[in-house]
């Protein structure tokens, strides 16, 4: 009996099935046999004592090994190397110059130190520290001063026995600010404490001329008490302003100064 072509387009689709399911099978057989390896791995070194942790690692912590928890880009230095760096550091080489001469970042070589157990600035050398604090010393953690204690004592002395801060500075060539952290660390207060002869301060006080620090008087006390006598014999300030070719707040402080109350 001849078989017809509907009957052979079936088989062949049927075949084309089994072999699809076939594949399937085997890659699901793949899968699981990888899967397997994989756990047999893990026991094997469970029973060795080295198996990785289970999930993750709790936030903040560290891996059972002790190491900090990496989860980016592998460290730039072993344990051993921040170590070696971190004993550089404490003997007195700065984190910069080193970073440097790695040719690495700042952040970087903090970062690689901190692994080390280095706990910055503050815990780099105690002893030296205190031993400053202790000799009275300030504590300088900027750029170094620009005179020695001895300089400062010298300039101090200077400046008390009547010289002026600003042209000392001159002389050295530094700025006046730079003149006062001086001249403080010498232990100077201040323009009060300079040693000014308090007897002529009082002395001015005394004779009832108010002090001036500012320009001198344009007249001296006879003419501003003539001056007052004109105007309180009638005739104007403004006038006498004209007149003496000054101006008018001039003439009032001239006047005031002479012991004059304006109008009333």
């Amino acid at each position: 009996m001849p078989r017809t072509p509907d009957r052979m387009t079936a088989i062949s689709s049927a075949l084309q099935d089994l072999e699809r399911a076939l594949r399937g099978l085997v890659d699901e057989n793949t899968i699981l046999k990888n899967q397997l390896q994989r756990v047999v791995v893990r026991a094997g070194r469970l029973f060795d004592g080295h198996a990785p942790p289970r999930g993750r690692p709790a936030r903040g912590g560290k891996s059972p090994d002790g190491a900090p928890r990496k989860r980016g880009r592998a460290f730039k230095f072993t344990g051993d190397q921040a170590v070696e760096f971190r004993k550089q550091v404490e003997g007195g080489k700065s984190a910069a110059s080193l970073a440097k001469e790695l040719k690495v970042s700042l952040p970087t070589m903090y970062n690689t130190l901190k692994r080390a157990g280095w706990k910055g600035q503050r815990g780099r050398r105690p002893g030296i520290r205190a031993a400053r604090v202790g000799e009275g010393a300030p504590r300088k953690r900027g750029r170094a001063f620009k005179f020695t204690v001895d300089q400062a004592g010298e300039f101090r002395k200077l400046v008390e026995g009547g010289r002026s801060a600003l042209s000392l500075a001159k002389e050295l060539k530094v700025s006046l600010p730079t003149m006062y952290n001086t001249l403080k660390r010498a232990g100077w207060k201040g323009r009060n404490q300079r040693g000014r002869p308090r007897a002529v301060r009082s002395a001015r006080m005394r004779d009832g001329a108010p002090r001036k620090r500012g320009r001198a008087f344009k007249f001296t006390n006879d003419q501003a008490a003539e001056f007052r006598k004109q105007i309180e014999g009638g005739k104007s300030t403004a006038s006498l302003a004209k007149e003496l070719k000054v101006s008018l707040p001039t003439m009032y402080s001239t006047l005031k100064r002479a012991g004059w109350r304006g109008r009333k």
